[in-house]
């Protein structure tokens, strides 16, 4: 499963590729906030996301995708950027993370590893990719019954 190639906007639009239906799309875009927020808390991406809204974020995603640092005028300090394979690796482990979810039970150790295979991943690799992000969506989940 290559994403080098494409925009950042268009790796969202990939999870529908993957069997992430519509009904999902509002709870792909809150775990995209929530590990946004651990992955890169203090890269202020979170709260870029909150501000611009998908489209435009996502927008400056691809604009800046190959900075380190972007300097800001106004304050005199610098805005970290993640590396662009940090965000695709984000994006694969929520591929791997719906895809695993919807596979009826009894099946999800043949889609982990239909998706090791097809991604150059090992099985423990994809295991680790949806736990990771299962036990995010677990105190998403937490978190919104709570609140």
């Amino acid at each position: 499963m290559d994403l080098s190639s494409k925009r950042t906007s268009d790796l969202i639009d990939v999870l529908s590729t993957f069997g992430v239906g519509f009904r999902e799309g509002e709870e792909v875009v809150e775990l995209l906030q929530v590990i946004l927020m651990e992955e890169f808390g203090d890269t202020h991406l979170p709260e870029l996301y909150e501000v611009l809204g998908k489209e435009k974020f996502l927008k400056v995603l691809d604009i800046f995708q190959d900075a380190e640092m972007i300097p800001c005028q106004e304050c005199g300090c610098a805005v970290k950027w993640p590396a662009r394979s940090a965000l695709e690796g984000i994006l694969l482990d929520l591929i791997i993370y719906f895809r695993v979810r919807k596979a009826p039970l009894g099946s999800k150790s043949g889609i982990m590893r239909e998706i090791a295979s097809d991604s150059n991943m090992t099985p423990t690799q994809v295991r680790s990719s949806y736990l990771r992000t299962s036990g995010k969506a677990d105190l998403l989940k937490h978190l919104n019954q709570n609140s």
